[in-house]
């Protein structure tokens, strides 16, 4: 969605009534992967609402128009590159930098200890 939205932001979204063509909404695809794009047509099939979509960045539409239903809501806001940092505080390197920084520190400081107590001694 660049540049309106750049990549590594968290989009908040808000459900709305109705949307119309120009919003950049926020729907989930098959699997349930959230994507965020613009709304660029709006058609109806019998009782059911389709949307076209397409990224700013891309040069085509999307490929399958997205149910109306499949839509969480419409951007309100985005939080530029906070995405990164959620993305890293939930991978294995974060964690294991709680558990092995602490230790290594702890660890440093004890032998520092034993060092001073033989030194004293």
């Amino acid at each position: 969605m660049e540049p309106k939205i750049k990549k590594g932001s968290i989009v908040f979204v808000l459900s709305q009534k109705d949307y119309k063509v120009g919003d950049i909404i926020t729907f989930k695809i098959g699997n349930g992967i959230p994507i965020t794009h613009r709304l660029i047509e709006i058609e109806k099939k019998g009782k059911k609402t389709f949307f076209k979509t397409k990224g700013d960045a891309n040069l085509t539409p999307d490929a399958e128009a997205v149910e109306k239903e499949n839509v969480l809501g419409k951007v309100i806001f985005s939080l530029p590159f906070l995405g990164y940092i959620l993305s890293y505080l939930k991978s294995p390197i974060f964690f294991l930098s709680l558990i092995w920084i602490p230790a290594i520190l702890i660890i440093k400081e004890k032998i520092k200890e034993i060092k001073d107590e033989k030194n004293h001694n």
